[in-house]
């Protein structure tokens, strides 16, 4: 499913960000029909108001797409391009303060990736 084209997001957080910052690149959502509670009828709510199309799926067939755990959501979404050097240096230059750069290099693991964002954050 994620390719150059697409990319898979899922969990509740995460879509609800997507919906919330980018919900253009929002494609279509799947979400399970074993779970109707507040948070997947917000989520519902704002792509029916985004006009993004949101399909009834079971909870393995989110298993099988994301291979995690997928709180009962996904979506497929528009990646966004990679910066260049140059782009990434203009961004920098563009910040009144003194910016933190986190840069980081063949990390594979999400659970290595969460504890360099939250040491980040701390500094």
């Amino acid at each position: 499913m994620a390719d150059a084209k697409r990319q898979l997001v899922y969990g509740l957080h995460a879509l609800a960000a997507m919906l919330a910052r980018a919900p253009e690149r929002v494609l279509e959502i799947w979400a399970v029909t074993t779970r109707d509670d507040q948070r997947i009828r917000d989520i519902k709510e704002r792509a029916r108001q985004a006009g993004i199309p949101v399909q009834a799926a079971a909870p393995e067939t989110l298993s099988a797409m994301t291979g995690a755990a997928h709180q009962g959501v996904v979506a497929a979404i528009r990646p966004l391009r990679p910066w260049d050097e140059q782009q990434l240096l203009a961004a920098v230059e563009r910040i009144d303060e003194d910016p933190l750069l986190l840069v980081l290099d063949g990390i594979t693991d999400p659970h290595n990736l969460g504890a360099c964002l939250r040491t980040a954050d701390a500094a």
